[in-house]
């Protein structure tokens, strides 16, 4: 402080005399040049004082003026050398958008007024900064409710990135309650999603021209019919689709949404080559489409399928070698001839999963779940949840007759398993001890049978409300 006071006072000692002698100077000047001829400084009358004060006051402000314009330009020059000697500010414009893109990457969704999203924060640092991120097309793709009334600019700072387009509300909306800026965020999307939601036209008919670019590909809340009128085109870059329909989740357990008495367009043209993930809650497709091959993840829920059409979902499953995620919960899937007959197996040779890393069958039906499983062969490795709702056939209802659980799923030889049958009034959980010694051989008979055998079957009935998962 002591260093700081003293380097005032110098200044102000030293600035002193020379800003006064300055203001005279000029004033001498400016007195001389309106009066074309020497100043006389022993007019004393009230017009001269008068015009004296008058010019004093307007050189004094010019001076001020003058000072304020000059600091400001020295002072601009000043820190844009010193930035550049930083660190950051020497890196290469590639390395710096590839940070950005990073930065985006990284940022996830963000769900927060538009003005403290990345690409409009980093805009705001400095004018090398504002440079890169312009010329990053990789960070201004994402397009959100939040983001849509800024499409113009989106669109012309992506140039041709691939875009990522998502309608959908709020995930955690408690978190968006704890903070000033998570509440204006989450009154700005109270208002803009239902808006959106009534008229989904108006959302997507200004990116429809683009659709060529979109990669990602994310509505919730808009029906199959809707969905069909704005999308018949092929989308060729296009890797992830999500569609929940805002009426998906039942609570009586029934499919959301069945196959339409007319015939049903596929989205897209069922041209959707590049596509990798697919997530259709009470929205149907056909069977028949393309868009169920080479996924890498799969999930359907609430959906009716016409009758028989458990071997279409089969052959299409068999045409996803690299599959890592399947889920398929509340879907109406049968196969053709009587519902209660044991099925038989898709193919000769089992369908296999080898990259499958997560597998969730919930609530399908005893002749779906045998259907799959006398069908299929899946992983040790795999990570499964199995949810049936025929409380009364206990195990048999999710594995074939006669066939070992422990070929098709040998993740049972797991230390426990919990399978767990749910209705409206019980809840029953099957829990199985590891295999082990002698006993273990999966050749000598079923593995239900060799658990009844050493007594380690255990029925529990849970409250009504209990839900066990495995």
């Amino acid at each position: 402080m002591d260093d700081e006071g003293s380097f005032e006072n110098i200044v102000q000692v030293t600035a002193r005399e020379d800003v006064s002698q300055i203001l005279q100077e000029l004033y001498w000047k400016v007195q001389q040049s309106r009066s074309g001829m020497e100043v006389d400084d022993t007019d004393n009358s009230v017009g001269a004082l008068d015009e004296e004060g008058e010019i004093m006051s307007l050189v004094c402000d010019f001076v001020v003026e003058a000072a304020n314009s000059y600091t400001e330009s020295k002072l601009t020059a000043i820190r844009n050398y010193r930035n550049s000697l930083c660190p950051i500010n020497r890196l290469p414009s590639h390395i710096l958008s590839l940070i950005f893109v990073f930065a985006k990457w990284a940022e996830g969704r963000p769900w927060k007024p538009i003005e403290l999203t990345l690409p409009f924060t980093l805009m705001q640092v400095s004018k090398s900064w504002r440079e890169v991120a312009s010329d990053t097309p990789p960070i201004w793709t994402k397009v959100d409710i939040m983001t849509r009334p800024y499409l113009s600019l989106l669109l012309a700072h992506s140039a041709h990135a691939p875009l990522e387009i998502e309608l959908a509300p709020l995930e955690d909306a408690g978190f968006y309650r704890s903070n000033s800026e998570g509440y204006v965020c989450r009154q700005r999307c109270d208002k803009l999603y239902p808006k959106y939601i009534k008229d989904v036209a108006m959302f997507l008919s200004p990116l429809l021209p683009y659709q060529a670019r979109w990669r990602s590909l994310e509505i919730h809340g808009v029906a199959r019919a809707e969905l069909e009128e704005q999308f018949v085109s092929p989308a060729p870059e296009l890797e992830v689709l999500i569609l929940k329909h805002q009426n998906a989740q039942r609570r009586d357990g029934g499919a959301a949404e069945g196959a339409p008495l007319g015939a049903a367009r596929d989205l897209f043209a069922g041209q959707i080559p590049r596509l990798v993930r697919l997530t259709l809650h009470g929205i149907y497709q056909s069977l028949e489409s393309s868009v169920y091959s080479g996924l890498l993840t799969l999930d359907l829920r609430d959906i009716a399928f016409p009758p028989g059409s458990l071997q279409e979902l089969m052959h299409h499953l068999g045409q996803c070698p690299h599959l890592e995620y399947l889920s398929l919960t509340r879907l109406d899937l049968t196969l053709p001839g009587h519902p209660f007959e044991p099925p038989g197996p898709f193919s000769a040779v089992p369908l296999t999963f080898p990259h499958l890393r997560r597998m969730a069958l919930h609530f399908l039906g005893s002749q779906a779940m045998q259907y799959i499983f006398v069908s299929c062969r899946f992983p040790p490795s795999v990570e499964f949840s199995i949810r049936h709702d025929d409380d009364t056939r206990g195990f048999s209802g999710i594995f074939p007759p006669n066939v070992d659980p422990t070929i098709c799923l040998p993740g049972l030889l797991a230390p426990t398993l919990a399978i767990s049958a749910e209705t409206s009034i019980a809840s029953v959980r099957c829990d199985f001890e590891p295999l082990h010694g002698s006993d273990t051989n999966p050749g000598t008979g079923s593995f239900a049978s060799w658990a009844q055998r050493r007594g380690e079957r255990r029925h529990a009935l849970a409250r009504p409300s209990t839900r066990r998962n495995m």
